[in-house]
């Protein structure tokens, strides 16, 4: 999404505060000057965001369609739901939560007993277990403790301690009255409030098999949710048709590119695991060109604030499980080593190149191990930047064409 549009949502939603504010003052402390500036200037907001609407609507109509949120009867929302499909609506009140399961041949409805708050500090407490570098900073660190019930935060992002017990209680509140009307289906879940930064592929459909859940040794015998079901998110119900009305017959003639294991060195710049594992296995192991060399001890780069900050994304966790993780799909897949970047060849120029010639649009699997930044996250790495990216492996030196930051391809 433009950097300009970001820009105006979040001042509209400062300016939208201010007249609320004013207003609510007792009435000897109210000022009809400063109101009628407030109300001005959001009037002024509004009638820009109603103009960058216009232009997407102009420019990208399928894009509109697709995130929409008119509402679609059920009837109708019925019919875009395939034999082996089943549509879940997710809606969280301050007291219970609302879930509509919908396949070609039943409609079910159920009053889940967790209101919003509930359903938040579940999603919190399982994200604790994933995300290190988003969940364990500032206050939120504080809060992981709290719900996880640790005498401190984890040492790294390789000790995070994971609920399974949590995520079996969730997936039974969430799952437990609708488990046989989804059996060998995939399922399309459209999610609000909370549950919408839930990744319902980390739930547990059973009861996790050890008293000692948090253990990683465990994680292999977990039951789940992501092993027999697959799993898609919505932005709405609507969007459903969009998807559908918009869904072309594949004219891809090659099965897959993958991205991942990029040259990353963790937080204190010796880890090396991600040189390991820059080709897949049938191919044996490579050796390192000058250039890969050079990426292990660079020079401090000359910076500015338009280029990704090259150092900092360098010092960032490795990810060298994910060179198993492509190798894998490819193999499945049956595509070539060529089709697979990774390490020293996971570059945004090595990215770049195959969007400019149209190999991206020829592969019908686009596939990318590695992290992801949201807009606006991780300030010491983007700089002035606030497009959302994916990272990649770092050059020397950062440059306009690449550093290490792949966003707005």
């Amino acid at each position: 999404m433009p950097a300009r549009y970001l820009a105006t949502l979040a001042d509209t939603a400062a300016t939208d505060r201010a007249p609320i504010a004013a207003v609510s003052q007792p009435t000897q402390a109210r000022n009809q000057t400063a109101e009628t500036v407030l109300q001005s200037r959001a009037g002024a907001h509004a009638a820009c965001l109603a103009q960058i609407d216009a232009v997407l609507a102009s420019r990208f109509p399928e894009y509109v369609t697709l995130t929409e949120v008119t509402p679609l009867p059920l009837a109708d929302a019925a019919k875009l739901v395939g034999h082996d499909e089943a549509l879940l609506l997710f809606v969280p009140t301050k007291d219970d939560t609302y879930l509509w399961a919908i396949t070609r041949v039943e409609t079910r409805w159920v009053k889940i007993a967790l209101g919003a708050n509930a359903i938040g500090d579940h999603v919190k407490a399982l994200r604790c277990g994933l995300d290190y570098g988003g969940e364990w900073q500032g206050d939120g660190a504080q809060r992981c403790i709290d719900l996880l019930g640790l005498p401190a935060p984890p040492a790294d992002a390789g000790t995070l301690p994971f609920d399974l017990a949590r995520a079996h209680e969730l997936y039974r509140s969430l799952f437990g009255e609708i488990a046989d009307l989804f059996a060998a289906k995939h399922l399309l879940v459209v999610a609000s409030g909370p549950l919408a930064s839930l990744p319902f592929h980390v739930l547990v459909a059973s009861e996790p098999p050890h008293a000692d859940v948090a253990q990683p040794a465990n994680y292999a015998l977990a039951d789940w949710l992501a092993r027999p079901a697959a799993v898609s998110v919505l932005p709405s119900v609507a969007s459903l048709s969009a998807l559908r009305k918009f869904a072309r017959q594949s004219q891809a003639s090659a099965p897959y590119i993958g991205f991942g294991n990029p040259l990353l060195l963790g937080g204190d710049g010796t880890d090396r695991r991600a040189w390991a594992n820059q080709s897949c296995p049938s191919s044996g192991a490579r050796q390192l060109s000058a250039d890969e060399r050079a990426i292990v001890r660079p020079p401090p780069a000359a910076r500015g604030g338009a280029f990704a900050d090259v150092d900092a994304l360098r010092l960032q966790a490795p990810l060298p499980e994910t060179a198993d993780e492509l190798c894998t799909v490819a193999r499945l897949l049956g595509a070539p080593e060529s089709s697979v970047y990774m390490g020293g060849r996971a570059t945004e120029t090595a990215l770049k190149t195959p969007s400019a010639n149209g190999e991206l649009g020829r592969a019908r699997i686009l596939h990318f191990a590695t992290h992801g930044l949201l807009a606006r996250e991780a300030d010491n790495i983007l700089q002035s930047r606030a497009e959302p990216a994916l990272m990649l492996t770092p050059l020397q030196l950062a440059s306009e064409e690449d550093d290490g930051h792949a966003h707005g391809l």
